[in-house]
């Protein structure tokens, strides 16, 4: 986002990253048991520049499905929020900064300077 508002805006902004975070199989599931459900996919996760580290986020699947009223999308949410904190959670925490974010401390400092990047299961 940094350099798309740079250059489409002409502002200096921080780091921050939205990474769309699909899981085909869960996908797949979720447009089984709820054709629209396409409207609110993929989960998405953002990674930002913070005082002293980095504050990784998540809308939680749980909460982002209750205006669905289907109880099989909801089952399929429950399990991938337990992975998506299963993720974060995994993380070297400093503190959370609010409900779905973990900050992290700054990455030591490597030869390389390539873009972060996410993984998960």
């Amino acid at each position: 986002m940094k350099q798309k508002f740079e250059k489409k805006l002409g502002i200096d902004f921080r780091k921050y990253m939205i990474i769309g975070a699909c899981d085909a199989t869960n996908a797949c599931k979720a447009i089984m048991a709820e054709e629209n459900i396409g409207l609110l996919l993929p989960c998405n996760v953002i990674v930002y520049e913070s005082e002293g580290g980095a504050v990784v986020g998540v809308i939680r699947p749980t909460v982002a499905m209750q205006m669905i009223e289907n109880l099989d999308l909801h089952r399929i949410a429950k399990d991938i929020e337990r992975r998506l904190k299963n993720v974060i959670d995994s993380l070297a925490p400093t503190g959370a900064t609010r409900p779905g974010s973990r900050s992290v401390p700054p990455p030591k400092a490597k030869a390389s300077s390539g873009p972060p990047h996410a993984t998960g299961g």
